[in-house]
């Protein structure tokens, strides 16, 4: 489980394994009582560094007039999939029937509630386990955000993985504008 505090907020993050309900059992049950949670579908390529990318993007404009949603999780939304709208938000990174695991965020001001919730949400489901390891991860972020290969060849960075990371957050910060 991560914890990262920015100004005032406390955002928790992990991700669960679904043995104890099911992923729209999960939705039912959490979102419709906790504001400050959102799901994504761990099968989304990304990693933590993509994450915390648009975790720091949503919390940035959060509060600002180029805030797009209700919430901080709902705006990290936003950001994972690169859109501006939130059913395509949802379409594009929710969590779908079917899955065996979950990422899930929760914010807010208080560090104990922030940690209250995940641990409620740990119980709901069955235990804490890590994003999928999966090879081909960087070709699939490259298809998944479109990114084309042009652009890709000239960011300088240390590797392929690196240059792919970095259009990726790009493309997410450029919702913002």
């Amino acid at each position: 489980m991560r914890v990262v505090k920015y100004g005032r907020f406390y955002c928790v993050a992990g991700v669960v394994k679904l043995e104890k309900i099911s992923s729209s059992q999960l939705v039912d049950k959490v979102l419709k009582t906790l504001d400050n949670t959102q799901f994504i579908n761990p099968e989304v390529p990304f990693d933590w560094d993509v994450f915390d990318a648009a975790l720091v993007n949503a919390l940035l404009v959060y509060g600002t007039p180029r805030q797009r949603a209700r919430t901080i999780p709902n705006e990290v939304l936003l950001r994972l999939a690169a859109t501006t709208q939130l059913e395509e938000a949802i379409r594009r990174v929710g969590v779908r029937e079917g899955l065996d695991a979950a990422v899930f965020l929760t914010v807010s001001d208080s560090m104990n509630e922030a940690l209250d919730t995940a641990s409620k949400i740990v119980e709901l489901t069955g235990k804490l386990t890590d994003l999928p390891n999966r090879a081909g991860k960087t070709e699939d972020m490259i298809r998944f955000y479109g990114l084309d290969e042009r652009p890709l060849a000239a960011v300088q960075a240390e590797s392929r993985e690196q240059a792919v990371k970095m259009l990726v957050i790009q493309r997410m910060a450029s919702t913002i504008l």
